[in-house]
């Protein structure tokens, strides 16, 4: 494209989601390190693999002694 910088720091400006593909080895993970790096911001780096979910990623919340709304417990 040649205007990957500009659209990315657009994104980043505006609160925008930005979805980078492509197969291996083309530079995705290094364009994101550059662009943290040029952006001033910190970068977290999780490995991941084709069985990750995104409760993986965001954690799970268990309560304990709650019960299932709407139900009377019979």
């Amino acid at each position: 494209m040649g205007k990957e910088v500009e659209v990315f720091t657009h994104c980043y400006e505006n609160k925008l989601a930005v979805l980078l593909k492509g197969p291996t080895g083309t530079g995705k993970t290094r364009f994101v390190e550059h662009m943290a790096h040029r952006l001033g911001v910190p970068l977290i780096t999780v490995a991941c693999h084709e069985e990750t979910s995104a409760i993986d990623l965001t954690g799970r919340y268990i309560l304990k002694g709650a019960r299932p709304s709407g139900r009377t417990g019979r």
